[in-house]
């Protein structure tokens, strides 16, 4: 006579619930990237181990894949296949879902390089500041007489770490004061504004850092803006300079813009 008995959680099976009988049983992960990258959703049950892969988007929306189960998961874990994901780039979410139904989060967090996220070791991590992507974006290069300007993409929310840009004025006569324009919902919700001039036939390099805050300081051909930290521009919405006094001949180089990258979540 078989004894054996079946442990408690994590090593829960079908036979142990009275409403086994007809129960469809699935792991419905919900995927949020920004890279084309394949990932693996690894585990066991009680009849033995699986493996699912699923690819990546580069797209706004969060990608839901379901998976039939034969019986409860005792682990699972979602690992980067080949170990090419950075940290920020892809976010992931299982579920255990019972006729349909998404009844348990098994584990959520970020998946990158040799970082996993695993059930029965759950931690449920949202895709929050502590998180992002730390990366540069680059504005196209302004025509001579125009601003320099980048839109935040679909799908990201930045946040503002560092802007660095350069403006050569022609022999136009004025004096230029350069601001920085965040614009949140066609509104102006941030304004930075450098307190040092540029006068005619200059070649300035403008800095502006999170953190930094004293008043405009400027050596030699640098001119440093303040800018506080906590300076979030969420999608579509718009980074650009905005100069007084600025002339047709005036030329702004490609702005360098510092970010922590978040993915917003559609789940």
């Amino acid at each position: 006579m078989d004894t054996t008995t079946d442990k408690s959680l994590p090593f829960l099976t079908r036979s142990m619930l009275d409403f086994q009988f007809g129960s469809k049983l699935e792991l419905v992960v919900s995927v949020r990237s920004n890279i084309i990258r394949t990932i693996n959703i690894v585990g066991a049950t009680k009849a033995g181990v699986f493996k699912y892969s699923i690819t990546t988007q580069n797209i706004e929306d969060t990608i839901v894949s379901r998976f039939n189960m034969g019986d409860m998961p005792i682990w699972v874990s979602v690992v980067d296949a080949n170990g090419t994901i950075e940290k920020g780039n892809v976010w992931v979410k299982v579920d255990l879902a019972v006729n349909n139904d998404n009844v348990f989060g098994l584990t959520a967090g970020y998946v990158y390089g040799i970082q996993t996220i695993s059930y029965p070791m759950a931690k449920m991590l949202p895709a929050d500041p502590t998180n992002g992507q730390l990366t540069i974006a680059q504005s196209t290069n302004p025509a001579a007489g125009a601003e320099w300007s980048i839109t935040v993409p679909l799908g990201e929310m930045w946040e503002i770490l560092a802007i660095r840009f350069s403006l050569v004025t022609a022999a136009t006569v004025g004096n230029r004061v350069v601001h920085i324009i965040a614009q949140v919902a066609g509104q102006t919700a941030y304004e930075l504004i450098s307190n040092t001039t540029q006068i005619i036939s200059q070649n300035k390099t403008y800095t502006a850092m999170a953190g930094f805050t004293a008043n405009s300081s400027a050596d030699d051909n640098d001119i440093i803006i303040p800018m506080s930290t906590g300076i979030f521009i969420p999608q579509g919405d718009i980074l650009s300079s905005q100069t007084t006094n600025l002339a047709a001949g005036d030329d702004f180089g490609v702005a360098t813009i510092t970010i922590r990258k978040h993915l917003i979540l559609h789940i």
